[in-house]
């Protein structure tokens, strides 16, 4: 079985459509790497299609945040009235900073909705190891951030959920892994900048010794080295790509 791998996709529903209802599950397997929401127009609804379509993802940092905010949901889902303490909670979390402040609005207040989406959510692991090699025989482990500095020869890890889908750390000290890391998190032209510019438009880029390869290329974003939403083929190296933003 082949192996389609994509990149962030916060909420930028039609493009992850267009990369994946067209696919024979029978003989592609899908992963994401996490961060489903904020940002983009449709947080919901990428949700919904990655749980109707039982597409497997890895826990992000915006998925987390959101988790994080669970209490205050429950309070609302109670009908608690809003204090000023209770409102600085909700609207001064993390969640809220980083774009979770749109997503909470396109809930409309069905805060039942919010916390059965919260429920799907957690159960996203940290990271999969997909049991499936790269050309190199390297196994392709996805996550959402580069973990290989912090996996051991048996594919586990003692860190925290926190740090493993917050860090920021783009190239492996270890350049001789026996795993290849297929993540996101940090798009390529701020992870990447001297090979992006050179391109002039985001494109998946492996690290050095090809064991990490980032595929968040700024889906949300419209600006000149973001707003593509990326996916590769493995064990083919393919790079598939939706521009998120026509002209």
């Amino acid at each position: 079985m082949e192996l389609l791998i994509i990149g962030d996709i916060h909420g930028c529903l039609d493009q992850l459509k267009e990369l994946t209802e067209n696919i024979d599950r029978t003989k592609t397997r899908i992963i994401l790497c996490g961060d489903l929401i904020d940002r983009g127009p449709n947080s919901i609804g990428v949700i919904n299609y990655v749980r109707d379509n039982n597409i497997e993802c890895v826990l992000g940092n915006h998925e987390l945040m959101f988790i994080e905010c669970r209490d205050s949901i429950k309070q609302l889902a109670k009908g608690k009235e809003l204090t000023r303490q209770f409102e600085y909670e909700l609207k001064g979390s993390n969640w809220f900073y980083n774009g979770g402040n749109s997503v909470f609005l396109q809930y409309n207040g069905d805060y039942k909705q919010m916390l059965t989406d919260l429920d799907f959510l957690d159960t996203f692991p940290t990271f999969i190891r997909t049991g499936i090699y790269s050309n190199e025989d390297r196994e392709i482990v996805v996550s959402h951030t580069m973990i290989l500095d912090y996996l051991d020869d048996d594919c586990t890890t003692d860190f925290s959920t926190e740090f493993l889908v917050w860090n920021r750390v783009q190239y492996p000290k270890n350049p001789l892994q026996k795993f290849l890391n297929v993540h996101g998190h940090t798009p390529v032209d701020y992870a990447y900048p001297k090979e992006t510019a050179i391109t002039g438009y985001p494109i998946p880029i492996a690290c050095k010794g090809h064991t990490a390869i980032n595929l968040d290329t700024g889906a949300p974003y419209n600006t000149p080295l973001r707003g593509y939403l990326s996916g590769m083929y493995f064990p083919s190296g393919e790079v598939v790509q939706i521009k998120t933003f026509k002209e």
